[in-house]
């Protein structure tokens, strides 16, 4: 079992909050950049605001802002907003939209944090005594976490058609949802998959005994959501922008700038991903590999993954 000194420094420091709740609220919030701009892109229609803009030359204006707000009442239903007025002289504040959901949403994400304390202690303890039950957890990880991501979900959508359903907004609140909870799992899996196999994986290697190591997406698979996710979606959605002539609209202009930026930094991800999971697994196995053709028959790996290069490793 390979484990070096800096992955049991990693471990000793490992902890909920920077495993898992940090990264997700960073990962959450760029994913519901993607959704946000898939609602704007196909789900919602500003041909007026477009058509103010072309006869006022002016892509921001307070007449534009406010029909595409009211445009978006898909996404402020759903993360809730705060308005500040002045009645009879007085100042106001009024707040609406689901902070009901946000309440159940830590709640569910508290229950998360009991569900892994097992696995997240024995990292940073490393005693026998803890293993079995620490493995259990590791291999239900995805499980876990991609269920507490469809909870939190329908938690948001089922209050937010509460809310939107005299407004027509049934099936697109359904198809917004959908979008945004499919691209958080994949941008989810994306930080997980490299993560678990530098740090976590070596302490759940299987020996060649057993017939493979835990589930893991095909490096086709991994280049195939690479594709769609960070490639085909954006472009598919700045096209839209483009088409629709939204492209003229300020906030448009800003929208399709985070999205550019947010792909790129996560397809610098992803190539990550592709080298942590693909490329030094590899270069370790030839070393290996190396070492038995000089007659070291005492050499052994380690099956982390069931993909293809977790099949070679057992064969080796």
């Amino acid at each position: 079992m390979d484990q070096d000194a800096s992955h049991l420094r990693k471990m000793k420091n490992t902890n909920f909050f920077r495993l898992i709740l940090l990264p997700f609220l960073f990962i959450s919030l760029f994913a519901q950049i993607y959704a946000n701009n898939f609602l704007f892109a196909f789900l919602v229609d500003n041909s007026k605001a477009v058509e103010i803009a072309r006869k006022t030359g002016a892509s921001d204006s307070p007449e534009i802002e406010k029909l595409i707000l009211d445009s978006r009442q898909i996404e402020l239903s759903t993360v809730g907003k705060v308005e500040v007025g002045n009645k009879d002289g007085k100042m106001q504040t009024r707040v609406s939209g689901n902070f009901l959901a946000f309440w159940l949403r830590i709640a569910a994400l508290i229950l998360l944090y009991f569900w892994m304390r097992p696995l997240l202690v024995f990292l940073r303890k490393n005693e026998n005594e803890l293993k079995a039950k620490a493995e259990r957890r590791y291999n239900n990880f995805y499980q876990a976490v991609f269920s507490y991501i469809l909870l939190s979900h329908s938690i948001w959508f089922i209050t937010t058609l509460f809310q939107s359903v005299e407004s027509g907004f049934t099936f697109s609140t359904m198809i917004y949802h959908l979008v945004w909870l499919i691209i958080e799992c994949y941008l989810f899996y994306l930080y997980l998959e490299p993560t678990l196999f530098m740090y976590v994986s070596n302490y759940f290697s299987y020996s060649n005994e057993k017939s493979a190591g835990r589930a893991s997406l095909s490096i086709y698979g991994k280049l195939l959501s690479m594709l769609f996710f960070l490639m085909l979606i954006p472009m598919a959605i700045i096209a839209a922008f483009i088409y629709k002539d939204y492209i003229v609209l300020y906030d448009y202009q800003v929208n399709a700038l985070m999205l550019i930026t947010t792909s790129a930094v996560f397809l610098i991800g992803n190539m990550q991903l592709l080298y942590k999971s693909i490329q030094e697994p590899i270069d370790f196995l030839v070393e290996k590999m190396s070492k038995l053709a000089e007659g070291d028959f005492s050499v052994q790996t380690s099956v982390l993954f069931d993909d293809e290069i977790g099949k070679l490793k057992q064969n080796f």
